[in-house]
């Protein structure tokens, strides 16, 4: 069996909010609560969950850009240095991060080529005439004309914005790349071009993607693997086929049965949740998602479920998982 390229390990983040009151406790925000994978070289983990889950502070996390409350992340089996460590930032070569806001990641006042180039010059790597041809390498691997590099980022399209967002994560060679709703911001069209980019650099350049996303049809095209949390924890994770085909978690079910289908003579019964998700500060008791599930029982509330693994090849955190219609 292959070592993991990265593994995260009980991995938490907790924030702790303001007093309201002088002698009051401080709540507690779980965003991420004890979260534990492996991602192999050369595929991809969808992550999937509603807004608040804790998507986003799981990417973060990874790549050293918040720091853990507890738990750790390894790269090739290694716990990652300390952040702004000279490790830190021999590891952080090989892990990039492409944002779902291209147009917040580039500065409005520096040139496109000058800000793909802009890892070389930080890292000190090549002299002047050597990166701009590897800037110029960069543009046409993500087809961007290279006309356009003298230009500021007002001046071009959302999709070519996030085509230099990604030329420029790729100029250091990355092995890793976290992709935070890296298309959601784009129409559909324009998605599905940048997707179809993505899995061509995969095959490319044999990267490794966590693709962190809340559409589930995206998430279903580009992903090897599947992760559902909710609520700062994994609650299923599994190969796409299975997670898409035979979904086993409450709420993997409810997730699978709002997506629309093309053909309208197909009919799906639409799993609909009652109310909103309870507060990260103030969890419920035992299973944290008993108060929606209309499978839940006393146990739910007793005990918090452990991810156990399922006939279909997924592990999901359910105490009624394979009891009920998937």
């Amino acid at each position: 069996m292959s070592m993991a390229l990265l593994s995260a390990e009980n991995l938490t983040r907790h924030y702790r909010k303001p007093k309201t009151r002088l002698f009051a406790q401080r709540d507690v925000l779980k965003a991420v609560d004890g979260v534990s994978f492996e991602l192999k070289t050369g595929e991809t983990l969808g992550v999937v969950g509603e807004s608040g889950c804790g998507k986003s502070t799981l990417g973060r996390l990874l790549l050293g850009m918040d720091e853990p409350s507890s738990g750790a992340v390894l790269i090739d089996g290694e716990k990652t240095a300390r952040p702004g460590s000279n490790a830190w930032r021999a590891q952080r070569r090989d892990m990039q991060m492409v944002f779902q806001d291209a147009y917040g990641a580039l500065n409005p006042r520096r040139t496109l080529g000058e800000q793909i180039g802009e890892p070389l010059d930080i890292h000190e790597i090549g002299d002047l005439p050597s990166r701009a041809m590897k800037v110029g390498e960069m543009m046409d691997a993500v087809k961007l004309p290279a006309a356009i590099a003298g230009r500021f980022p007002h001046e071009i399209s959302g999709g070519q914005q996030q085509r230099v967002v990604i030329a420029r994560a790729l100029i250091m060679n990355p092995r890793l790349l976290v992709c935070d709703e890296a298309v959601a911001s784009l129409d559909v069209s324009i998605q599905a071009q940048i997707i179809n980019l993505l899995i061509d650099l995969q095959v490319e350049r044999g990267l490794t993607y966590l693709f962190i996303s809340h559409d589930m049809k995206v998430v279903r095209h580009i992903s090897t693997r599947v992760a559902i949390m909710y609520l700062g924890r994994i609650v299923e994770i599994g190969p796409r086929d299975a997670i898409f085909s035979t979904p086993q978690h409450p709420y993997t079910q409810a997730l699978m049965s709002a997506i629309p289908n093309p053909d309208p003579t197909i009919r799906r019964a639409r799993i609909l949740l009652e109310g909103d998700p309870p507060s990260p500060v103030n969890l419920p008791s035992g299973c944290r998602f008993r108060t929606r599930c209309r499978f839940a029982t006393e146990l739910c509330a007793a005990q918090d479920p452990a991810l156990r693994p399922m006939p279909n090849g997924s592990a999901v955190a359910c105490h009624h998982a394979g009891s009920f219609p998937a």
